[in-house]
């Protein structure tokens, strides 16, 4: 659950905590979370309906909000108090707003999977929020604290601008370390060459979608679950459905099965 809903949901809580210390009024009209509420739905909207081959969360996460992220920081760097930093204060919400967004497309997901209850991932992610909320409440509250809370929560923003930009760039990291000792456990880059070609045969005789041909790739070379989600960047409960669709597509009940149809190409 972690492995796929931490980004949003880590975003999710900042924005309640600093909901919770300071309220922010839009020529004193309506507050600036609404503004970016409305302004967030109006950008996700569009990305939702572009139909590409590969998952949308994918992009969304390793490029759209990294983007994002770079500009907020840019932004933050001008000196408190001036039009630019005026407007990273105000996009920071449409931002903490599509974060928003994408934590509750994510927990919905959790929930139609089935991977777990659909009371335990709506109770836990109330409780945090709330949680989050009372804290930045509380924050506010202290005299000392709320004078400074401007630069203070400019300086905590940031911080997850940065865990946003760095998240991608770790996880291409790991992948790239788990191809470098793939390749040094496998028998040269031939017979590599040979399996990836067994592997692509095999899909495209049994007629399996691009998802499911990626989803084989992995399993063929011996890979479980936990790696194929992290590596495509899917739930293990997404994985779990493609795995068993490519079973019933290649008629097989088993890994040793799986892995006997590929060598026979």
């Amino acid at each position: 659950m972690a492995s796929v809903a931490a980004l949003p949901f880590i975003g999710l809580l900042v924005f309640a905590f600093v909901m919770g210390v300071r309220k922010f009024m839009v020529f004193d009209t309506f507050y600036v979370e609404t503004l970016g509420g409305i302004v967030a739905a109006v950008v996700v909207l569009p990305l939702s309906l572009f139909k590409i081959d590969r998952p949308l969360m994918s992009f969304v996460y390793q490029v759209f909000l990294p983007v994002c992220a770079i500009v907020l920081v840019v932004l933050n760097a001008f000196p408190y108090g001036t039009a630019a930093q005026w407007l990273a204060s105000t996009l920071s919400y449409v931002f903490y707003g599509i974060i928003g967004i994408l934590a509750l497309a994510s927990l919905c997901a959790m929930a139609h999977a089935r991977e777990f209850s659909s009371p335990f991932i709506y109770g836990l992610t109330v409780a945090c929020f709330m949680i989050a909320s009372f804290l930045g409440i509380l924050f506010g509250s202290v005299s000392e604290l709320s004078e400074n809370a401007g630069p203070i929560l400019l300086v905590i923003s940031t911080a997850y601008f940065g865990f946003v930009v760095l998240a991608p760039l770790a996880s291409s990291w790991r992948r790239e370390r788990a191809s470098e000792l793939e390749a040094r456990r496998g028998d040269g880059k031939e017979a590599q060459s040979e399996l990836q070609q067994r592997i692509e045969a095999t899909a495209a005789r049994f007629e399996l979608s691009p998802r499911e041909s990626e989803t084989l790739a992995y399993l063929g070379r011996g890979h479980g679950i936990v790696f194929i989600a992290k590596t495509l960047v899917i739930s293990e409960s997404t994985v779990r459905t493609h795995v068993k669709s490519i079973y019933r597509k290649l008629d097989v009940s088993s890994r040793e099965e799986l892995l006997e149809l590929i060598d026979r190409g």
